[in-house]
């Protein structure tokens, strides 16, 4: 047949499946980074009890330090919400490129 390429096929399914290699790794450093990410509620734990115990104080310094930590707390809550929701989005982008790989390859 005029203008059919056997060996373009093969080029095309080799090139689909190192980006599919690619998508793999993406997804496995993904993952990584939401497992660093959800470690944050720690942190977050632990300030909260510095905080408990500042409060329990009962130096007026102590009680301002204390407001500190809640404030801290909270921004560290905010940007792990932040990454977190950057994250998920990642997530379909890996897969819409996993399924043109696979129009590729087939």
């Amino acid at each position: 047949m005029f203008g059919v390429n056997p060996f373009g096929n093969q080029k095309a399914a080799r090139t689909g499946d190192q980006i599919d290699a690619q998508v793999t790794a993406a997804r496995g450093l993904l993952n990584q980074a939401v497992m660093a990410a959800n470690n944050f509620d720690n942190i977050e734990l632990q300030m909260s009890q510095i905080s408990q115990m500042l409060q329990q104080s009962q130096d007026p310094g102590l009680a301002m330090v204390a407001m500190q930590f809640n404030m801290l707390q909270g921004q560290v809550d905010n940007t792990q919400k932040q990454i977190q929701a950057s994250l998920q989005q990642l997530t379909p982008i890996l897969q819409e490129i996993d399924n043109l790989t696979n129009k590729i390859q087939n």
